[in-house]
């Protein structure tokens, strides 16, 4: 079928293009646009139906949720400027701020423990980028210049119907309240947000990556690296519980694990980080160097993704993650895991090549 005749695609195209339109758009003086734009492609699958229906409406306070996820690790100090890098032109974003004063006040604990330990502390953070992210970004991002062309969402106020603050913070507090925190996903982006996610999420890291490195004249590389790689420390922890879950042998080729640097266990994010950020260990797999490295970024066979899918749902190895999770004060995640996976790869082009093994990949086709 030629692309003229497939509306489908022309539509996909055409969106992805006012998406690049909007991440050239100068006239922003934070990093806000970024994480909304990440929160809402991720928002999508993690609360989509059981289904596997995408979400076409996402509250406010999802958004922020996953807004204070998406910054949680920006706050850390950076080594060149040993304090954590400027994401405003003129000072630091104020959810930046927030973040930081909170993370501080809590000993910068993972965000799974200070959630169980400052439930109070963090709520109050929560309402605060929620009503920051109401007051400017939601209604200002799809600005191209000084005209509003809304493509992504709806909601009930803009720039010129401005919201009132005082109805929000009455939400906030469960009153009486004439705020509306939806936020509607127009008709297809759902899908275009999934589709594109292989082409899009990289795109709006180097986009957020080089804003950051100009307003704090850094080398924009290594920032990408610490403002959207996963810390490989934090995670190598489960290196040992996991062995033992695995009876010693790599969860894709199950060869045992050897002394030599190939053949030594990383731990490894069955759905890659790149595609979807997920630290939750139901999504953690222990792999060989060389079956880690070979995987990289693509998606595992469905094979893999069978027995994945059979391990965490398994009773016994699930309480067995339970525990090492428990034990670490880390979040399990185990059905979103399993709910995020099936959404993405029933989404997958048929034909696309999956790994199967070292230097080995085979056509999806949908099970």
């Amino acid at each position: 079928m030629s692309l003229s005749r497939n509306p489908e695609a022309l539509g996909a195209i055409a969106f992805a293009e006012q998406c690049l339109s909007l991440l050239d758009e100068a006239s922003y003086n934070t990093t806000y646009k970024f994480a909304v734009l990440l929160a809402l492609m991720d928002l999508v699958v993690e609360k989509a139906n059981k289904d596997g229906t995408l979400a076409s409406t996402i509250t406010t306070k999802q958004l922020a949720i996953k807004v204070i996820e998406n910054y949680w690790h920006h706050v850390r100090a950076y080594p060149a400027l040993q304090t954590q890098p400027l994401q405003g032109k003129s000072g630091q974003a104020e959810i930046i701020s927030s973040i930081h004063t909170f993370r501080d006040a809590t000993s910068f604990g993972s965000i799974f423990y200070v959630r169980q330990n400052f439930a109070a502390k963090y709520q109050t953070l929560v309402n605060k980028v929620e009503k920051k992210l109401i007051e400017m970004p939601l209604p200002r991002l799809q600005y191209f210049g000084k005209q509003e062309h809304r493509f992504i969402y709806d909601i009930s106020w803009s720039m010129t119907k401005l919201v009132d603050l005082k109805q929000v913070t009455a939400y906030q507090r469960n009153q009486v309240s004439n705020f509306d925190n939806r936020i509607h996903i127009l008709p297809h982006v759902a899908d275009y947000l999934v589709n594109l996610n292989g082409l899009l999420r990289p795109m709006i890291h180097r986009a957020w990556a080089m804003q950051v490195a100009k307003m704090n004249q850094l080398e924009e590389s290594k920032l990408q690296y610490f403002l959207f790689g996963h810390e490989r420390n934090a995670i190598h922890r489960f290196a040992d519980p996991l062995q033992d879950l695995q009876n010693n042998r790599c969860f894709y080729c199950e060869n045992t694990f050897k002394g030599q640097a190939k053949l030594k266990p990383e731990v490894d994010h069955f759905i890659p980080w790149s595609r979807y950020p997920n630290d939750g260990l139901a999504n953690f797999v222990l792999a060989h160097s060389d079956c880690n490295n070979s995987k990289s970024d693509h998606f595992a066979s469905t094979d893999h993704l069978e027995k994945w899918r059979c391990r965490n749902s398994d009773e016994s190895q699930l309480k067995q993650l339970s525990d090492i999770a428990h034990q670490h004060k880390w979040e399990l995640l185990e059905q979103s895991s399993v709910n995020v996976a099936n959404v993405l790869y029933e989404r997958l082009q048929a034909g696309t090549e999956l790994w199967q093994g070292k230097g080995v990949f085979v056509g999806y086709v949908n099970i």
